[in-house]
């Protein structure tokens, strides 16, 4: 009650509602009114235990068998979030009978559960939504069974498939002075901090491989890492990078930036190509800072650099945006880790380098 008056609204609670029953843990409903002249919400909960146990789990198992059909990282990502889910909180409206006004207050009531309780938004015949309320996992009609979308409504795709919407779209606007092709492995050279979410990526794509060439990546990637932690020691027990310094950082790919790419083959291939990170399915496209152009490679300064579009400029802060949203709702959905890593820990069951 206080958080909804802290955000200017004004519940209206049944007559007789006591102090007692708003303090009670085990509450199964509560009925809520924003206006006298409107139909009240209504606010269900059940727990993983307790009284309505089996229903906890109709409701949890009905949720994961939604997500259970969108191939993408972030219905993995809702998925692990529902199966470590303690308790499922509906609200229910009279929709002939709500105002916006009702809508609002039944978005300060979800908001509640997302800050104080790591909840993540569910919205009938939507989809799932992320703490700041951008849909990530299409459930409306139009999306169950297809997660495709135009070129010119990138924020639609999953966040992957983004990264390399926007690169096609920006390679095509830069009329095909980009030189990256097939065995063009310059910028496949040297290490380089990924995110969690990358890792995950990685993870799936050496699952599809077969088992004798997952292994010799690994052993590569293996090989990098005790390197790296020879030069590092604090690598060892801290290989995330949070709380590293950007000149550290910097400093250790400068130091390896001989090291290729674990999943690089001999003829410049990328075994894991479909499960790249996101940086590498950026890659190569001219950058811009302090107003000046330059060539993302050594190779592409033989090229003529041209500006990219405001447009493209604006999308790529929106694909940056929608990589931060992910790594949030990740960080809600598996244990406390860092959120970036140096690329050969990606290659390993959860970033353990030993065998």
């Amino acid at each position: 009650m206080e958080f909804l008056k802290s955000r200017g609204q004004l519940p209206i609670l049944p007559p007789d509602m006591s102090d007692a029953m708003l303090d009670e843990w085990a509450w199964v409903q509560v009925i809520l009114g924003y206006a006298r002249e409107r139909k009240p919400i209504h606010v269900f909960c059940v727990r993983d235990r307790g009284s309505y146990q089996d229903l906890f789990e109709q409701e949890q198992k009905q949720f994961l068998e939604h997500l259970s059909s969108h191939d993408s990282l972030e219905a993995s990502l809702a998925q692990e979030h529902v199966t470590r889910a303690r308790f499922i909180l509906t609200t229910r409206m009279v929709e002939a009978d709500v105002t916006d006004e009702g809508y609002d207050f039944n978005g300060w009531i979800l908001e509640f559960f997302q800050e104080h309780c790591n909840g993540i938004v569910q919205i009938d015949q939507q989809g799932f939504f992320s703490p700041k309320g951008e849909l990530i996992v299409d459930l409306s009609p139009r999306g169950i069974g297809t997660m495709e979308a135009t070129a010119s409504s990138p924020h639609t795709l999953p966040l992957f498939q983004q990264a390399e919407d926007w690169f096609r779209r920006a390679r095509a606007s830069l009329l095909g002075q980009i030189p990256c092709g097939r065995g063009c492995c310059d910028c496949c050279t040297g290490i380089f901090p990924i995110t969690r979410l990358d890792a995950l990526e990685i993870q799936r794509g050496l699952d599809e491989l077969p088992s004798a060439l997952t292994h010799a990546i690994v052993t590569r990637a293996r090989t990098q890492i005790t390197a790296v932690e020879t030069a590092y020691p604090r690598l060892k027990s801290t290989p995330g990078l949070d709380e590293w310094a950007d000149d550290t950082i910097d400093e250790i790919a400068e130091r390896f930036a001989h090291l290729p790419c674990p999943a690089l083959e001999a003829d410049g291939t990328c075994s894991i190509y479909s499960h790249r990170p996101i940086t590498c399915r950026t890659m190569g496209i001219p950058g811009e800072s302090d107003g000046i152009v330059h060539g993302a490679c050594a190779v592409q300064t033989a090229v003529p650099i041209v500006r990219l579009s405001a447009t493209l400029r604006r999308d790529a802060d929106r694909l940056a945006e929608h990589e931060a949203l992910s790594l949030s709702i990740l960080r809600r959905a598996q244990p406390p880790g860092d959120d970036e890593i140096l690329l050969p820990y990606g290659f390993v069951p959860n970033g353990d380098p030993t065998p």
